[in-house]
């Protein structure tokens, strides 16, 4: 019989941020010059994207399970497959199902739009880096690749797909806005730096290279310091966004701290929430100031002198 909480419980839906944020700012920064909302072309976009993250995120699950990674996972979230709740089998079957679904969604999403058919292998691409993300000969995750993988995927990929995917479907000029594409991956790559710092000790043991557990965890800290802080100095130097470098840092330090003190698997899963925060702040700001087009800073001052 079906477990439907286990099942729900294995999307990982508070990570799914991670998904949305891309496709919402690769959006905003195509849509500067319309006033249209293409709202099918868009949830398809976005249902695409949400799927391929779940595909992964169950690959994942089966994958650390048959290299042994999660046999002692007491800090982290619960692992589906390594801890009986779902079979290896079914987790197999399903994470192909999913894959399989998100290229259908893909096709049919292209063909509504009636955009370049370019994107058509560029879906199958990132279907095949969510597999290779745990699967296959050469794992990303497991050679130090995670890092460049999730800031690319996240950040380049996903954001100017979707920048050049929807510029298409509104028929407007694609503009490469690489500081935010960047800015973006940057900060969902701390999602993941949470997590290679938190499975440190763990993924030591069983072999897996991540850049944390090469460098230590000191190094982790630098990486995520970065991140944030270097994401939001890339808007205020190219796209002329102060609020941005603020706002973000803001959250950021607080992510920052928090995993600075992260002892208990309670500690770690606030700094991946604050962590989630701050990709969602960053990009309300992204699509604020590019979709309905407002200068952020003059939004607070004006809000400020009507309640005064």
């Amino acid at each position: 019989m079906i477990n439907f909480k286990v099942w729900l419980s294995a999307l990982r839906i508070k990570t799914l941020i991670a998904s949305i944020a891309p496709v919402s700012v690769g959006f905003s920064l195509s849509a500067t010059k319309s006033s249209e909302f293409p709202i099918y072309s868009f949830l398809g976009c976005l249902l695409f994207a949400l799927l391929l993250q779940v595909g992964t995120n169950f690959a994942n699950d089966y994958y650390d399970f048959k290299r042994g990674a999660d046999n002692d996972r007491r800090l982290g979230p619960t692992r589906y497959v390594a801890s009986g709740l779902i079979p290896p089998e079914t987790m197999f079957f399903a994470f192909l199902m999913v894959f399989s679904l998100s290229f259908i969604v893909g096709c049919l999403t292209v063909w509504y739009a009636g955009v370049s058919l370019f994107f058509l292998p560029f879906g199958l691409v990132c279907i095949l880096c969510g597999y290779l993300y745990t699967g296959g000969p050469f794992p990303f995750a497991y050679n130090a690749l995670g890092d460049v993988f999730v800031i690319l995927f996240f950040g380049l990929g996903a954001v100017e797909g979707c920048n050049l995917f929807f510029s298409q479907v509104l028929h407007s000029t694609w503009t490469p806005s690489l500081s935010i594409s960047f800015g973006m991956g940057l900060l969902v790559n701390n999602l993941l730096v949470v997590n290679n710092y938190r499975d440190h000790d763990t993924d030591k043991r069983v072999g897996k290279k991540t850049l944390i557990t090469l460098l230590g965890r000191k190094f982790g800290l630098f990486l995520y310091l970065f991140g944030f802080s270097f994401a939001g100095f890339l808007c205020f130097v190219y796209n002329s966004q102060a609020s941005i470098l603020v706002i973000t840092s803001i959250f950021g330090a607080f992510g920052f701290l928090s995993l600075k003190r992260s002892k208990s698997k309670k500690d770690f899963n606030l700094s991946l929430l604050l962590t989630a925060l701050t990709v969602i702040v960053f990009s309300v700001q992204i699509v604020l100031a590019y979709y309905f087009e407002l200068n952020i800073h003059t939004l607070f001052i004006n809000c400020f002198n009507s309640l005064s």
